[in-house]
This record gives structure tokens, sequence and C-alpha cells, in this order.
């Protein structure tokens, strides 16, 4: 989640050094034109940062940023969009913010503090367990060509940052970003790094022209445009300016010894949990029955973690506050697979470690990987550390083939990988020579919706009837993720929000929910629908939309041009079976269909429809498939095509019939 002017590094508490004001030059009180972007309504003259970790006393550091931003406003819209200014920080992870303090400074030099009275301290985001708080204040005096700027501290206490992410890149152009960071030394043999992603800041260099920040080492980045949203494109950390400051030992190895040697470390660190007793062994056979199959016996074991270990980190399993607190208070350092057997109960590291040692325990051959995430930057075999392989999984070999199962996922089906898993480079400790590979991604028929809508339509227009959905797969899975935490009848409620959202104006009701007993099983949703203006009536003709499903939907691409890749969660498809019945009064002018159309190798569109013999009913078929051949990620270059696919895609879906009166 985005918000306007933040900075995301893992921060933040009160000031160590305070910061004065610096000096406003005449020419940027003078300027009337942007200089990074020539469109810009408003550009950050500097944002400046000071990083450094101060011991809290109790084994722990405190990491703290010291923040100063300075903005120039171009326009009216600037002073309209920049006008309130919010600074989250997550207060339940114990994050503070302090020295908050602002000014405006008019276009003559006048200046304007902001009230310390008028802060406010608010919650902007909450879910389950996690609250996103924010400082909230106004900037006074706002006109064209004026400056605002601000400073706080941000503070992270108790915590070990081994990994510290730096920003380079915001929603606002920038002329200078500075990071000046003072190394810690966790031991002798430790020292910082620093990996640039997406761009190629100044060189580290110590700071000498300041005695309060002896120490300390400065980077910069100079011109960098604003982060645009662009629809479908990747995760922000693959595609912004961001650099990673990080630990570790001194180390000579290339990629080729430093991967396989990584693999094995992990896996021998994995494996300390991991004990198969007798309990385990039992629990194995009464599990897999007489089946001899590996990807049979994993699923089977797979299940079983999933439906009778229960996930002490997800609000789905049932697991109270109390009894999630009551479980890490007496969580022992030497906590293994038959400790989270007997409790029936752990974390989801700890539900994969069971899964692997009751496929010991099976005669399976369980293989240990590591494997990246579309929800970060893409893995870098030239960046020698783990920090881009987050996601843990186990796979199962049969033959030639893998299936990759990870039961710590409380409704990702056995066998399949998550979305973000999936075309990702991973590390396989398999055997004596451990490996990178790329983990496969889900075919399209595995993860699909099918839809089912029996309408009824008047001669004002309206359309109502019965409607039956069915998800399956990832579109399964997002559902359900959806509904976490939420009772039986708040989820119903929630679909009836959504499809009230979809559908503006539209009287739904009677909606039912179905989902599966298993975790990972397919939802079917089923609801009434009447739909007051959804064909036109002009004259002696009525136009309605033939993919009831897709009705008002806009196109998915709209910009001429491109900056970032296009990038696709999973592939997927959709098959719908629309009946619509027309008055007795009309009947049909125009029933040509789109029929198929040419998608490349990537997918495959068909719509057509059939009209029974003297009979007011037309039927439509509509399938549509997208993900064929691992179609899902495509460079900047390849917009053009894919924008012109889309599009024929969304004049299909909202292609229109005609009728006449008769």
């Amino acid at each position: 989640m985005r918000y306007q002017l933040i900075v995301f590094i893992f921060i933040s508490v009160a000031s160590l050094l305070a910061s004065d004001w610096k000096p406003v030059t005449p020419e940027q009180l003078a300027l009337k034109k942007a200089k990074v972007d020539p469109n810009a309504d408003a550009e950050a003259i500097f944002w400046e940062a000071h990083v450094q970790d101060v011991s809290a006393g109790n084994g722990y550091l405190n990491h703290i940023v010291e923040n100063y931003i300075r903005i120039k406003l171009y326009n009216a819209r600037a002073v309209e969009k920049y006008g309130n200014v919010e600074i989250p920080y997550f207060s339940d992870l114990r994050m503070s913010l302090s020295d908050l303090k602002a000014r405006t400074i008019k276009p003559n030099g006048s200046i304007i503090e902001v009230n310390g009275s008028s802060i406010v301290d608010r919650v902007i985001v909450k879910s389950g367990r996690t609250n996103v708080k924010a400082k909230s204040f106004a900037m006074p005096g706002l006109e064209e060509g004026a400056i605002i700027e601000y400073q706080w501290t941000e503070l992270s206490a108790e915590y070990t940052p081994r990994y510290v992410a730096l920003v380079m890149q915001r929603e606002i152009p920038v002329w200078e970003v500075t990071y000046n960071v003072r190394p810690f030394q966790f031991s002798s043999n430790e020292q910082m790094r620093a990996y640039p992603f997406n761009c190629q800041p100044s060189k580290w260099e110590p700071i000498t022209d300041d005695v309060r920040r002896r120490g300390f080492v400065r980077t910069k980045l100079l011109n960098v445009p604003a982060l645009v949203e662009e629809p479908n494109m990747p995760a922000d950390d693959d595609v912004k300016a961001w650099m990673l400051i990080y630990y570790t030992p001194t180390s000579k190895d290339k990629p080729a010894a430093y991967w396989p040697s990584l693999a094995k470390q992990e896996l021998s660190e994995f494996r300390k949990t991991i004990k198969v007793n007798n309990d385990i062994k039992q629990v194995a056979l009464e599990v897999v029955g007489k089946e001899e199959g590996p990807f049979q016996k994993a699923h089977l074991l797979a299940t079983y973690c999933q439906t009778k270990i229960k996930n002490v980190n997800h609000p789905s399993q049932g697991v109270t506050n109390e009894a999630r607190r009551e479980f890490f208070k007496n969580l022992k350092e030497t906590h293994n697979t038959t400790d989270t057997l007997k409790l029936k109960m752990g974390t989801p590291e700890q539900i994969l470690a069971l899964f692997y040692a009751l496929a010991e325990a099976a005669g399976i051959a369980p293989i240990y990987v590591e494997g990246g995430s579309a929800n970060m930057a893409m893995f870098r075999p030239d960046f020698l550390d783990g920090y881009l392989l987050r996601n843990r999984m186990i796979a199962v070999k049969s033959g030639e083939d893998y299936r990759y199962y990870n039961p710590g996922i409380p409704h990702l089906p056995p066998g399949m990988l998550d979305w973000d898993e999936q075309g990702q480079p991973a590390l396989m400790a398999e055997g004596k020579e451990p490996r990178l590979v790329v983990l496969p991604t889900t075919s399209s028929d595995l993860s699909s919706i099918q839809r089912v809508a029996d309408l009824k339509l008047s001669e004002n227009g309206t359309v109502s009837g019965h409607v039956k959905m069915s998800h399956f797969g990832h579109l399964a899975v997002a559902e359900r993720r959806r509904m976490e935490g939420q009772s039986e009848g708040s989820r119903e409620d929630g679909f009836k929000k959504r499809l009230e959202d979809r559908y503006p104006g539209a009287k739904i009701t009677n909606v039912k929910l179905d989902t599966s007993p298993l975790p990972f099983g397919p939802i079917h949703l089923e609801y009434d629908i009447e739909l007051e203006g959804y064909a036109q009536r002009t004259g002696k003709r009525m136009f309605f939309e033939t993919a009831f499903f897709n009705y008002g939907e806009k196109p998915r691409f709209i910009a001429p041009t491109r900056q970032y890749p296009i990038s696709f969660r999973h592939a997927f498809s959709e098959h719908d079976e629309i009946r619509i019945q027309y008055p007795i009064t009309f009947t049909l002018d125009n029933a040509e269909m789109p029929g198929t159309l040419n998608l490349g190798k990537v997918g495959t569109y068909n719509m057509t429809a059939a009209v029974a013999n003297n009979s007011p009913v037309i039927s439509i078929d509509r399938k549509f498939v997208w993900g064929l051949e691992g179609g899902l990620y495509f460079e900047p270059k390849f917009y053009t095509p894919i924008k012109q696919v889309w599009d024929a895609i969304h004049a299909s879906n909202t292609h229109t019939l005609t009728l006449k009166v008769k």
C-alpha cells in the first residue's frame, strides 16, 4: 500500500541530533518551472535522511532515521494535493514518530510555522492485528510558488536491522536524494554492504563537514523521476529506485560457489527442527494408508497439515488471541516437529517443517527449497545474500517431475505454488549439489472462474435474474484471503457489497455462499440481481451488452506508452454461460458476435451466441484464457501489442446486440 509522501524504511524514535532549517535560496523561491519533470505539479528540492543504530541496552538496537524534505509547489493542483500531509508509522511494531516540525515559505520569503497543537495522531489503516497510524497536519498559507518543508524522526525500538531498505524514489520527482548512514559493527568479521536496485547512487563518502555526524557515510542520487502507477505493474521494489543496506561477513565467493554453499547452510539450519519419532511415523502411516506414489502421499500429508494443525498466524484458523499469546509465551528454543504435532498448532514455518518430517517418515525424499517472491524485487544472482529468497517450500520428486508444497499457507491447494512464487528463481537443496532453478507456473485451467446467468430483459431495459459463480485455484485462494477473520454472515455481506460496487444501482438479494469443507477447495456463490438501465432504449430499438459479467468494465490499458514491465499474477481462465430472455414484443435486429479473437500464443478468446427457434432467448457462451506458455510478464517494449490485444478483448467484452420492436 502507498501513502502520499511516505518514507518506507524499516525505522524510527526521538531524534538524537536535532536538525536546523536549511537556508532557502532566492533561486528556489523564484523558480516557476519544474527541473526533473516538465509536467510535474511539484518537486522535492531535496529529501535527506540520517540513519543510525543505537544500543537499547537490552541486547537490541534502536533504529533511528531523521528525515527532512523540502517541496516546491508550481501550480494550483500542487497547492491542493500537498496541502495536507500524512506521515505513517506502524505503532504495533514498536515504531514511533517524534520531533515533527513543518513550515511554509511563501514566494516573497515570509514563513508560517505549523502549530504543534494542530498535528493529529490518527489510525489510517486497521487490518487484523496491525494498525497503521499517521501524524497528520495541514500546511498553512499555501499558494502557487510556495515551498513547504518538514522534518521528523522515526524510531524502530528493540530491533536488529541487518537489512535496511533506503527508498530513493517517491511519488514526486526529487532533485537530490541524500542518505547519511552510520554503519553498525555487529561483529568483528561483518561489515556494512549496499546493493542498489534500479539506480546508481554516488559512491559512499565519509561525512567530514559536520562534526555532529562523525562516523556517518553519505550517498546521493540526483534528478530522480516520480514513481508512477501503471496497471499490472510489478512489485514496487522491482521497478523503483532503492538501496539495500545489509551486514554480512567478508566473503570472496563467486555466485557459482556462493549459492550451493548457502543452500547447504539453510538446509542444515532448517533440519535442526526436524525430529522423526514414533508419533510422527504413526501419523504418517495412518495418513498415507496404502498410497505408493510420492505425489499422492505428499497431497495427503499436506492436507493433514492444513486441516489438523492450526496456523497461529492466520485468523481463518480459529486461534483466539489468548491462545496465540499463550502459544508464543510457552514456545521453547528447542521446539521441533514432535512438539508441533503434539500441540496441533504452529507457525507457518513449523507446519512446513512438520510436513517435511511426515514426508520423510512416509518414505518420501523431501527437498528443501527457498524461492523468490513477485511481491518484492526480482532475484539477482550477483547479489550474494539470501534476502530475496523469502519463500520456503518443500519439493517432492516423482520420475523427472517436481511438485511443490507449503501447508503453512492455509488456502493453497497441495502441489500448487502461491501466485508470487510462480516463475521465480529458487534455491533447491537437492542432493550433494544444490542449485538455482526457476519455479514453474500454474496452468490456466487450474485457476478458473465459471459463471452462469439466467436473466430476463424488460421493455424498459431492466435486467433481472439468478447468477451462479464458482472460483477455483488461485481465484479461490484470493477470495478466501479476503474472507479471513469474517463470520459466515459477514462474508456474504462482503460479497454483496462488492457486487453492488461492481453493478452500481443494482439490487442484490438472496446471496448464498458455499465453501468447500477443505481450506483450499473451490468457492461457490449465487445471488439474484435486478439492474435498471442495463439496456438502452432508443425509439424502436434497444441495445444491450452481451457479456453480462463484464458489463460497464473499463479498458485495462489506457496510456499510449508504458514505463514499467507488464505483470499478471497467474494464468487464469473464464467460462461464462449467459441466457437472456428478451421481451416478445422485440426481435433481434443484429445478432453478430465477436467470435474468436487472435491473442497469439498467450491466450484464447471466443464468444458466440445462439437463438432457439421461435423463442425470445439468446444464449451466449464466452471463453477466455490468459497466460498460456508462461505469458505473464512482458517488457515495456511489448506494451503496444499487449495493449492492442487487451483493447480487442475489451471491445468483445462490451459488444452490444440490438433489438427492435416487431
